[in-house]
């Protein structure tokens, strides 16, 4: 999330750098919103890393009621719903991981790696269509990789198709090497 730097404690107003736009002059009241919505995201991430998956969702909850499209820009909102989509992940709700990383796959920059972590977690949920629904949009994303046909080949081998397993187990192997490493 991006952090502003400068944020004095309790004041009328303030002028805090805002990484991207220069210094900007806050009011007391978005300086207090500034403020709490870090501290709440802050907060989800300590839960979430604490293995406390619906605390961190309420306080993610929280932040974004203090979200300002300015000061945090699209960057702040997304890293949000990502970090909601892993807490679902982690208390096992699979869909619901699922469909925040859809809510925001059409406008993150990253749209590869969303798709990657949405096939995944099909995946993981033994939702073979799906998989293979994200892992053929991430194909098509990022056609010099080998993740979206790798996993494609996967769910289909689990789905009962070999040779279609085959085919995009080849066609993945042919791409080794020539894209970035999605995290697992």
């Amino acid at each position: 999330l991006p952090k502003p730097a400068g944020v004095p404690a309790a004041v009328a107003a303030a002028r805090v750098q805002i990484p991207g736009k220069g210094p900007v002059e806050l009011s007391r009241e978005r300086l207090e919103g500034l403020k709490n919505f870090e501290s709440f995201a802050r907060l989800a991430q300590a839960s979430l890393q604490r293995g406390r998956p619906d605390d961190a969702i309420r306080q993610i909850a929280q932040a974004l009621s203090f979200f300002d499209s300015e000061l945090h820009g699209p960057d702040g909102r997304r890293g949000l719903i990502r970090l909601r989509a892993a807490a679902h992940g982690a208390a096992g709700r699979r869909k619901a991981a699922v469909a925040e990383l859809e809510s925001i796959v059409g406008e993150d920059p990253a749209a590869a790696e969303l798709l990657y972590e949405m096939a995944r977690l099909c995946y993981a949920d033994k939702d073979y269509r799906g998989a293979i629904a994200y892992a053929e949009r991430l194909a098509a994303a990022a056609p010099a990789g080998p993740a979206g046909y790798a996993l494609s080949a996967a769910a289909h081998a689990q789905s009962g198709s070999p040779r279609r397993a085959i085919r995009f187990f080849t066609m993945s192997i042919e791409r080794v090497g020539n894209a970035p490493r999605f995290k697992n």
